[in-house]
């Protein structure tokens, strides 16, 4: 099935399971509390009822 082209992209539609502005905050507190001597990646899993954001030290 052909899908149609708008500026560029192909059409998505959006929806969220969990308010942006608090995934948001829990994403930059992580960052903000990494530990960046390490190198260590931060983590996020994706639940179908929670959001898990794992910074190992």
């Amino acid at each position: 099935m052909p899908c149609s082209i708008f500026n560029g992209r192909a059409p998505t539609v959006s929806f969220y399971n969990f308010p942006f502005a608090a995934v948001e905050e829990a994403l930059a507190n992580a960052v903000y509390h990494e530990s960046h001597e390490l190198g260590n990646p931060i983590e996020v899993q994706i639940w179908p009822d929670k959001i898990e954001i794992l910074c190992h030290p």
